[in-house]
């Protein structure tokens, strides 16, 4: 009587554990959902201030939790003679990466497949466009949603 009273037992808090283990995983996916549809589609940032560089950046979010990023710079030299700024020819390099991306209320996770790391950027939406604050966009950018092609 005592062995089928602890299997009982035994069985009731196998059931409680998984069972809340299974909630949380529902919360954390209902999160993911909500914050999801914010990201999801293409966003672009283009700087060509700089009389020295320039940079475009494409940015795809999938549905399903890929993102692809696509990137464009030109640099070129410059040197002042005779106090006239003269400057050489653009060099242009493009680059396309591909991530694993998750989004919760506090900020953007990035998985680096190359890195194989996660990095954390905490979002600022504004109108339309979104800022992501991070070291692998310097100056904190605006993106745009939506599909532009390079000016440059």
């Amino acid at each position: 009587m005592k062995t089928l009273k602890l299997i009982g037992l035994l069985i009731s808090i196998l059931c409680t554990v998984s069972c809340s283990k299974n909630d949380d995983e529902d919360s954390r996916s209902d999160k993911d959902t909500e914050y999801s549809s914010i990201i999801v589609g293409s966003w672009y940032y283009e700087n060509t201030t700089v009389d020295t560089y320039k940079q475009y950046v494409l940015l795809e979010f999938s549905g399903g939790g890929d993102c692809t990023r696509y990137e464009k710079q030109s640099n070129r030299q410059s040197w002042t003679t005779d106090g006239v700024k003269h400057y050489g020819e653009w060099e242009t390099t493009e680059y396309r990466y591909s991530y694993r991306w998750e989004i919760d209320n506090e900020a953007l996770h990035i998985y680096n497949y190359e890195s194989s790391n996660w990095s954390t950027y905490p979002i600022n939406m504004t109108s339309g466009m979104i800022q992501f604050t991070g070291a692998c966009f310097t100056g904190a950018p605006f993106f745009i949603r939506g599909t532009q092609a390079p000016s440059f």
